[in-house]
């Protein structure tokens, strides 16, 4: 499917982006940065290689599998529709997201073993930090368009279609609103993203009928029913307070 996307909704894309950068400069949601790190990693990775001998024992051996697991799926990436997603908020959101959770385990060895050298080219991948601003990049272009939460999730930007969102990403979209102090969009979110969380489970709880969990969301558990019930809740009593 090729992913289209209205100039003017791509634009106001990035301009909702700068308002992040803008608070936090080395967040990754300017588009031409989100660019240059799927377009260059092959560069960033041989300059992590580069690193590796400064490694101690299982993390080098770690560093060094990586590097040629990750070097073999860029070469079978399709380019075209990589591309596409770029063109597209959703898509471009997806790629923040994996990119961060996919460089996790490295980025972790690397702060570690205190390699300045490898850390700074780390910091041209995405981390957990972009992709809350890639979030609120989302919340900032729905408030500006005043687009409905489900159309969003299923990538129908002003009548114009692009990838889709999963359970995940609701629930990071809803959490990243909660954050910042908008409630009501957080509800939405969450709502979304437990309906989307039953589909792809083919759970049959209604999760929306218990808001009696209030306690700390974790957020290594972020895709759980659990975690969705008590931010939706606390959600639900700032919205609607007894």
């Amino acid at each position: 499917m090729e992913y289209a996307l209205n100039n003017k909704v791509f634009v106001l894309f990035m301009a909702a982006a700068c308002g992040v950068t803008f608070v936090a400069c080395d967040v990754f949601t300017s588009m031409n940065r989100i660019k240059d790190m799927v377009l260059n990693e092959e560069q960033i990775l041989n300059k992590i290689k580069a690193a590796a001998p400064q490694l101690l024992g299982n993390e080098q051996h770690a560093m060094y599998n990586f590097y040629k697991q990750r070097l073999e799926e860029i070469h079978r990436r399709n380019w075209t529709k990589e591309l596409e997603r770029l063109n597209h908020p959703n898509g471009a959101y997806s790629i923040i997201k994996e990119y961060a959770a996919d460089y996790q385990a490295l980025r972790k060895a690397v702060l570690d073993s205190k390699l300045n050298q490898a850390s700074a080219v780390l910091a041209e991948i995405a981390d957990d930090d972009d992709v809350k601003g890639a979030s609120e990049s989302l919340l900032r272009l729905q408030e500006v368009f005043r687009m409905k939460t489900n159309e969003m999730v299923q990538g129908m930007y002003l009548n114009y279609k692009g990838p889709i969102l999963n359970s995940t990403d609701a629930f990071l979209v809803g959490k990243a609103a909660f954050e910042i102090g908008k409630q009501t969009l957080c509800t939405e979110w969450l709502q979304v993203a437990l309906e989307l969380m039953r589909q792809e489970q083919g759970d049959g709880d209604d999760y929306n009928d218990d808001f009696s969990m209030f306690g700390k969301v974790d957020t290594k558990t972020h895709n759980s029913g659990a975690a969705m019930k008590a931010l939706l809740g606390r959600a639900l009593i700032r919205v609607s307070p007894l």
